[in-house]
């Protein structure tokens, strides 16, 4: 046999690609990738940021509330008509979303806007379930200070 007509000879150029080992690590990285994704949850969390001002200017007769979350287990709120304070006070946060819902009943009209701040040691879950409450029943809620 001559060296042109030899297919597995010493100088020759045809060989076997062995796949195995790259599938095996593919499967394992689908495998890997798989797991991770299972733990990661994206959240949109649905508020506006206010000016270090506070809540922007809104019509004289409409009402606002200011919920400052403190570190010592209080909320101090404020409920506001226009730019002029009407009502505040502090209520214990193990029951506050009653509370809240019972001040802002008093008055005729609903509240419009609501503007969230909280000391630095109070948790984001705080803060986010804050913001879930009164997303139920105020169309536009902000976050402030943060």
């Amino acid at each position: 046999m001559s060296h042109i007509e030899s297919s597995g000879g010493k100088d020759s150029q045809d060989f076997e690609l062995n796949l195995a080992p790259i599938i095996d690590c593919l499967v394992v990285l689908i495998a890997f990738l798989m797991v991770s994704l299972s733990y990661l949850s994206i959240q949109m969390l649905d508020a506006g940021l206010s000016s270090p001002g506070g809540l922007a200017k809104t019509d004289a007769s409409a009402l606002s509330i200011e919920v400052r979350i403190e570190s010592g287990g209080l909320m101090d709120v404020k409920v506001n008509q226009g730019t002029k304070k009407i009502s505040g006070q502090k209520i214990a946060r193990a029951a506050w979303a009653s509370d809240l819902k019972a001040l802002v009943a008093k008055y005729e009209t609903k509240p419009t806007t609501a503007l969230i701040s909280a000391d630095d040691d109070v948790s984001y879950d705080l803060v986010v379930g804050t913001l879930d409450e009164l997303k139920s029943f105020v169309p536009q809620v902000q976050l402030s200070g943060f």
